[in-house]
């Protein structure tokens, strides 16, 4: 459905990434796909929601797409979690450990080009991509202990380096952002 205050001209919609018909076309400035990159498992499933984005998006509108990253889950799930020889058993990696991820592993995981061949194959323009967490996920307990000053040169740092491109696949998540022709 259609939420909308009576002040505001945003509206919040709901609905299935992979069929969005009930929604008519080229009719938003900025469209979020935040969530469902994360849990359609597949290039082409995440090629339908990125196209249906894209179809709700006008001409020259900006889409904003989130991903979760692979190498991420890897070093923390497979090495830092321990489950790393469950995972090579059940053939959850690729040969250069890529994940393989099943509907009943709730989370699909993506690396750089994974996402530039989605963005390819929708004929979608990347303005930007970065890294919304960077390095803090790997280090939550130590910034959670850090003073407001220390903190505040962390976020300065994250900054400076989110839209690294050394760095970026290396994060839990990226934010693709996109312009439609």
């Amino acid at each position: 459905g259609i939420l909308k205050s009576k002040n505001s001209s945003v509206k919040a919609l709901q609905g299935n990434a992979l069929n969005l018909k009930k929604i008519a076309s080229d009719q938003f400035d900025l469209t979020l796909l935040f969530g469902p990159m994360y849990h359609l498992f597949g290039f082409d499933d995440k090629r339908k929601a990125l196209e249906a984005a894209k179809c709700l998006t006008k001409p020259g509108g900006i889409i904003l797409v989130a991903y979760c990253m692979n190498e991420y889950s890897v070093l923390t799930y497979a090495f830092k979690e321990r489950h790393i020889l469950e995972c090579v058993e059940q053939n959850r990696f690729t040969e250069d450990f890529h994940t393989l991820s099943q509907k009943e592993n709730l989370y699909d995981y993506v690396r750089l080009e994974d996402i530039n061949l989605l963005n390819d194959a929708t004929d979608l323009t990347r303005l930007q991509i970065i890294s919304p967490d960077g390095p803090a996920n790997y280090m939550r307990p130590f910034l959670n202990q850090l003073t407001k000053e220390e903190f505040d040169y962390f976020i300065q740092y994250h900054l400076s380096t989110c839209e690294r491109a050394d760095l970026i696949g290396a994060g839990a998540h990226t934010l693709d952002i996109l312009k439609k022709p």
